[in-house]
């Protein structure tokens, strides 16, 4: 539909969503076997697993519901098709991402942003013009 577009809060909506879906997946991937390789009680390994799942499925649904708010946010700014839209999305969340990295470095913080924000943006101008149904 040419000229419809979802608010803002919408789009974080959806972006919660999909990474809390994508976070399930992910912990039902990964979790058991970084949970169950060690030799910790049942109840344990069941609470790891437990506060594992959960943080996959908070961290992917904050990463994708806070990208889709600024990148919403950047469209309004620049435009639909701009590549700095996703550039700055990727790049403000990949320093969130950073920020979580231990030890903390400034290094490793500007370059996880950096590595986003080339990434989001280089996607983005790709699709760009393919994936249109209008």
């Amino acid at each position: 539909m040419k000229g419809y577009e979802l608010p803002c809060d919408a789009r974080v909506a959806d972006g919660a969503a999909r990474g809390a879906a994508l976070g399930l997946l992910w912990s039902a991937w990964f979790a058991p076997s970084e949970v169950w390789c060690s030799k910790a009680t049942m109840q344990l390994n069941a609470a790891r697993l437990a506060r594992t799942t959960g943080g996959y499925t908070l961290g992917f649904s904050g990463f994708l519901a806070c990208y889709n708010g600024i990148f919403c946010w950047c469209e309004h700014q620049f435009g639909n098709e701009s590549v700095v839209s996703p550039a700055i999305s990727g790049g403000m969340v990949g320093m969130g991402v950073g920020a979580f990295i231990t030890p903390l470095r400034a290094a490793t913080v500007l370059s996880t942003s950096g590595m986003c924000a080339a990434m989001c943006g280089i996607c983005h101008w790709a699709g760009v013009g393919r994936w249109k149904t209008d």
